[in-house]
């Protein structure tokens, strides 16, 4: 239960760029783009990922994608309702993230986004650590990685936030 100070929720949004919008993860759009429109939180904060030179990504794991402004650009929709767009060049939003959230009196959030199983479950625990309630809406959510990543999410996500917190797909008992 929220502080009686406190404001509604926001919702989260975790980079949904053209550059990870695939054949695969656009089933994840038409929930996305219902829940920025439906005025149900006190702020849209959408995530925005670039992959600069000598980056982590590059370096380590030898993946050079989403570096040009085409791959980097959000989703119309998303960008159109987003209050506030946090650039990252690494899987969290971190400090910044909380610190918008906070500066705003929001103490629980719902996050959707791309991808499931990397940067919707590092956000969602950073979250959760510093002391946010989180709900991860899975039909707001999808992976480059495919369906076994999506399904080796869930039990990881119930397992970091709480299974209450997690929010099954419409379409499926996950």
């Amino acid at each position: 239960m929220a502080p009686a100070d406190s404001v509604g929720p926001a919702l989260v949004i975790i980079d949904v760029q053209a550059g990870f919008i695939s054949e695969y993860t656009e089933r994840c759009l038409p929930r996305i783009h219902e829940l920025a429109r439906s005025g149900r939180f006190e702020a849209v904060i959408a995530t925005r990922f670039s992959n600069p030179e000598g980056s982590p990504f590059r370096r380590l794991i030898g993946w050079s994608r989403l570096a040009t402004d085409e791959e980097i650009a959000l989703d119309p929709v998303v960008e159109k309702h987003a209050d506030l767009i946090i650039d990252k060049v690494t899987y969290g939003a971190g400090a910044e993230l909380e610190s918008a959230l906070r500066a705003r009196g929001i103490v629980e959030a719902t996050i959707v986004g791309i991808d499931t199983d990397v940067c919707v479950l590092h956000n969602a625990a950073a979250l959760f650590d510093r002391g946010f309630t989180v709900h991860v809406d899975l039909g707001g959510c999808a992976t480059n990685g495919g369906p076994d990543a999506d399904a080796a999410a869930v039990p990881l996500l119930r397992r970091t936030i709480g299974g209450n917190q997690v929010i099954p797909r419409a379409d499926t008992a996950s």
